[in-house]
């Protein structure tokens, strides 16, 4: 059985569609309500969502799962069917829509039917099976870090565990805590403390003023594409006055890109491209309860640049300082950005382009090397879909998804 994805504007329709595509024997296992993709999806109606499961005919079962044993999807409604592999389709006029790491799994990759089935039961929402795992066992979780000295097949499952965690990344140190966290309910980020989230939180800003942010990186770190998410996501999400001040005068563009997110979110945008212009941006946005600053990238061996930097952050009165850092960046040269840019006082770290590194788990590695706690994490390009908190996405990513075992 395969199962695929159905996204369109009402229900009756989807169901036709379904019926001329895969005739009467489609399992239904969800129905759902959802968000267009992209910022403009924001002020669009919401679509309808349907997932179902269909049978393969024989002689298009990919021969390199043939050894996989059937597995029943549970929870689905309606007739009958069993999944082992994904596909996702969007009726006519809409986008095709994926899971924020679909873009991982190589065209015509097959899922285990054991876990085809058990995301049929959950959700429609499906990573890529290179970041999932079945999770080990109460019984069978190792009371410290994986030694090997565990009898049967209790002992090669830890093993293997422990081995495809050290190939998304995941350091050494880190592979016994998480394990020992598997399938025993949500992970304590008292115990993992790279989990510990550090959002915004205008909220708590006070009457004092706005809570002025800036989020400063190196070039193409996605800096202002971020700012457009955390705009969305208070401005619209929230309902949180927020306001725009970019720095960047150095980047051919960069002050119309985020002029464009600034008209599409009526949020103010002010331009500041010196000190002493920064009081006068503030006054502005007095009425803002959120102030995101859009920085200059620059190299991190710019010593000027950085000094220079830091003297407009001082006089804007930033509150919190998010070092922005792809994680398709070099090791070396993500270390060498953590050390250079401490000049600027960061006290967050917030990661992007998560969804384009096959090792997801070296974002524990920079946070402690950072020394900061992890604010948000970037899985993708859609505006403000694509951002997420620490404790969401790298359970997902390193846990599998089964926090909730």
């Amino acid at each position: 059985m395969k199962v695929k994805k159905f996204r369109g504007d009402s229900v009756d329709a989807l169901l036709r569609e379904i019926r001329e595509q895969l005739g009467s024997d489609a399992h239904l296992l969800e129905t759902r309500s959802v968000r267009k993709p992209g910022i403009l999806g924001l002020l669009r109606p919401r679509e309808v969502e349907i997932v179902v499961a269909y049978e393969v005919p024989p002689n298009q079962i990919p021969v390199k799962r043939s050894h996989a044993r059937p597995h029943r999807a549970k929870g689905g409604r309606g007739l009958r069917g069993d999944a082992t592999s994904v596909g996702t389709h969007r009726s006519s006029g809409s986008r095709d829509s994926t899971a924020p790491f679909e873009t991982a799994r190589s065209p015509g990759d097959e899922i285990h039917p054991d876990e085809a089935g058990r995301e049929a039961s959950q959700s429609a929402e499906l990573p890529s099976p290179s970041l999932r795992h079945d999770p080990v066992p109460a019984s069978s979780r190792p009371s410290g870090p994986p030694t090997g000295e565990v009898p049967g097949s209790v002992g090669t499952k830890v093993g293997d565990e422990t081995q495809r965690l050290l190939r998304l990344g995941v350091p050494e140190h880190a592979t016994g805590p998480i394990l020992r966290h598997m399938g025993n309910g949500p992970p304590d980020p008292a115990r993992l403390p790279w989990l510990r989230a550090a959002p915004i939180e205008p909220e708590r800003a006070g009457d004092e003023g706005p809570l002025v942010v800036s989020l400063v990186g190196p070039t193409g770190s996605g800096k202002t594409t971020t700012c457009a998410k955390l705009a969305a996501r208070f401005a619209l999400g929230s309902g949180i006055p927020v306001g725009f001040i970019t720095v960047d005068s150095f980047r051919v563009g960069a002050v119309e890109q985020l002029r464009t997110y600034s008209r599409i979110l009526d949020v103010p945008l002010e331009v500041v491209i010196r000190a002493s212009e920064a009081p006068r941006a503030l006054r502005r946005l007095g009425d803002c309860k959120l102030v995101l600053v859009d920085t200059t990238g620059r190299a991190h061996h710019d010593c000027q640049a950085l000094a220079e930097a830091r003297k407009l952050l001082e006089a804007l009165g930033v509150g919190q300082t998010h070092l922005v850092l792809g994680m398709n960046t070099d090791v070396a040269d993500a270390q060498a950005v953590l050390a250079a840019y401490r000049a600027l006082a960061y006290n967050r770290l917030l990661l992007t382009k998560i969804d384009e590194t096959a090792q997801p788990g070296r974002s524990i590695t920079l946070a402690e090397s950072a020394g900061v706690p992890i604010s948000y994490i970037a899985t993708g390009q859609e505006v403000p879909e694509d951002l997420g908190r620490p404790d969401d996405v790298l359970v997902k990513l390193l846990f599998g998804g089964c926090q909730d075992a």
